[in-house]
């Protein structure tokens, strides 16, 4: 019982990291921006855009950057990103 509520939980994790990432990819492909100009109007590397755009998963203080630059606006962040950002 306890591995299929594990494996659930794990699920859903992948789940909310596809999600944010899929949702910066939009975010961007909207507004015809290069991975760059993000990168340098967020004022954070571009490895943590690539890494947000691709997997959803950087320092919680690089996405709320980089969510700021896009317009994004969430009222909590998924719960696999505090660990990142302590």
């Amino acid at each position: 019982m306890q591995y299929i509520v594990r494996w659930c939980m794990w699920i859903i994790c992948q789940l909310r990291k596809l999600s944010v990432a899929r949702r910066v990819r939009e975010a961007v492909d909207d507004r015809h921006l290069s991975m760059e100009q993000l990168a340098k109007d967020a004022h954070v590397s571009i490895q943590a855009v690539y890494s947000l755009r691709d997997s959803g998963l950087v320092s919680l203080r690089e996405v709320r950057r980089v969510f700021a630059v896009l317009g994004i606006r969430v009222h909590a962040y998924p719960v696999e990103m505090v660990p990142l950002s302590l």
